[in-house]
């Protein structure tokens, strides 16, 4: 059996693992680019608000571990 010399192999890559509020933001993005443009900023005025159940479904539809795969 070859002996494989750890050492000599390059450092792995990290993978970087965006946090909550980044992947909240760019569900909220999305969400408000599937209105016409007109109705767009009274939408994110709707989702800024924490009490808002649209905005409480984009925060639970985030995975709880965002490098696990989405099935």
């Amino acid at each position: 059996m070859a002996v494989i010399d750890l050492s000599r192999l390059p450092p792995p890559q990290i993978v970087d693992v965006p946090d909550f509020e980044t992947l909240l933001a760019e569900r909220k993005a999305a969400f408000v680019a599937l209105y016409p443009v007109d109705e767009q900023d009274a939408v994110r005025r709707t989702l800024a608000l924490e009490s808002e159940p649209v905005t409480k479904l984009l925060q639970e539809n985030i995975p709880r571990n965002p490098a696990a795969p989405a099935y």
